[in-house]
């Protein structure tokens, strides 16, 4: 018995229309984004190409400035990791939904993977906790 649901031709169909829909209107509000920007004051962003490349692991990647924040900088950063390896694992996964014949497995099968995304699901939860700790406890001013 294939308990898999994107093996049903409803559910394939169903994931095919809501993901032909959510790519719809997420390249809809990209377009309408990008042209919102393109009425802006012209400035080359091509100068400075590595200073800026450094600039966005440092600030984008790393999150070094989050860090200055003691209480919520670690908890921000895995929290932020943590989403980050979630969003590749769905759209890895979706990936082998969509196109079922292609020989992809799904995120949860490959060991390695597996391993890492329980490990990682704790540290989120933990750095999740360790964030809503000071609201949770505050005392009313």
């Amino acid at each position: 018995m294939d308990l898999d649901p994107v093996g049903q031709p409803v559910a394939l169909g169903a994931l095919w229309v809501l993901a032909v829909l959510s790519f719809g209107i997420f390249g809809w509000r990209i377009f309408r984004i990008v042209h919102a920007m393109r009425k802006a004051r012209k400035d080359n962003r091509l100068d400075r190409l590595s200073s800026r490349f450094v600039h966005f692991v440092q600030n984008v990647l790393l999150q070094r400035r989050i860090f200055n924040e003691r209480a919520i900088g670690w908890p921000h950063f895995l929290i932020f990791w943590g989403f980050m390896l979630y969003a590749a694992c769905f759209n890895w996964a979706l990936l082998g939904g969509l196109f079922p014949f292609l020989p992809i497995p799904y995120p949860d099968e490959v060991k390695a993977v597996a391993l890492f995304l329980e490990i990682f699901a704790v540290i989120v939860l933990v750095a999740l906790g360790e964030a809503e700790a000071p609201l949770c406890c505050a005392l009313p001013s």
